[in-house]
């Protein structure tokens, strides 16, 4: 799994906490130690995307990919890129052929310390409209989309939590890391969901095509609207739940199949919420 490019780093974090609150007794200064991952000068700036008018308007893909920073997508009146405390010549962003790649790369070294101020932010504007893909690719941080509607949502997550909402996506994948996941207000077709270490849940959302479930160590919970669905499940130490009934093989008689296959986790499943 590709969260365990993050997880053994963080757990040295975890020990570099540790050491640091031991030795804090005989620091002069503790305010300037950090906690980290990463090398460079951490600065706050704006991106000048330098693209034309036409240029903005052809692009239809958005790949976003961080790796020690909180991510947030929002839409819009334009393109627009904002970074906190973040190592500039980190983070690449190119524009090509109706794409927005933005990436941010920064796992060099550990360091050691306790300011939460380590961990930077970026903030991705995008115009509201129709993308055909957008894909995200996460790190050691959080990450929140909202309101953006896209035919293809691929979303690979590593530490960290995250928050998807008011969004309409034909067909969306989530493979979860480490760290709770939650999609809310939103409209899904097609939906493939790949549990992790942590929660998954999906609040307040119209489901109107299959959704297949592999569940991992954290529960999941799906709170659906409507009631046209039908479950097949299979248990493993979790269990598959309808409507406060467990499934042994299959529950339900709609049309929208969701196909249940648990873990260690349960997977709940609500509808008519």
């Amino acid at each position: 799994m590709k969260a365990l490019k993050y997880i053994i780093p963080t757990c040295f974090l975890v020990a570099g906490i540790a050491l640091t609150a031991v030795s804090a007794p005989f620091i002069d200064d503790i305010d300037e130690l950090s906690i980290g991952i990463g090398d460079g000068k951490k600065t706050d700036f704006e991106v000048n995307l330098d693209i034309t008018q036409e240029q903005a308007s052809a692009i239809t893909r958005l790949d976003i990919s961080a790796d020690i920073v909180d991510v947030d997508i929002v839409k819009g009146d334009a393109f627009a890129i904002k970074c906190e405390n973040m190592v500039e010549d980190k983070l690449d962003v190119n524009v090509d052929d109706g794409e927005l790649e933005v990436e941010y790369d920064v796992v060099r070294f550990i360091s050691f310390g306790v300011s939460e101020k380590s961990r930077g932010s970026i903030t991705v504007t995008v115009p509201e409209k129709q993308y055909e893909e957008l894909a995200i690719e996460g790190g050691v941080g959080d990450i929140y989309v909202n309101g953006i509607n896209c035919s293809v949502l691929d979303v690979d997550l590593g530490v960290g939590d995250s928050e998807f909402t008011n969004m309409t996506v034909s067909s969306c994948t989530f493979e979860m890391g480490v760290g709770d996941c939650e999609i809310r207000d939103s409209v899904l077709s097609k939906c493939d969901i790949n549990g992790g270490v942590g929660d998954f849940t999906i609040n307040n959302t119209s489901l109107t095509g299959s959704c297949s479930i592999d569940g991992g160590v954290g529960d999941i919970t799906v709170n659906l609207i409507g009631d046209d669905y039908r479950v097949k499940g299979s248990s493993g130490v979790g269990d598959v739940v309808l409507n406060g009934e467990k499934v042994d093989s299959k529950a339900g008689d709609g049309n929208v199949v969701i196909d249940a296959d648990c873990g260690v986790g349960d997977i709940r499943i609500n509808t008519g919420v």
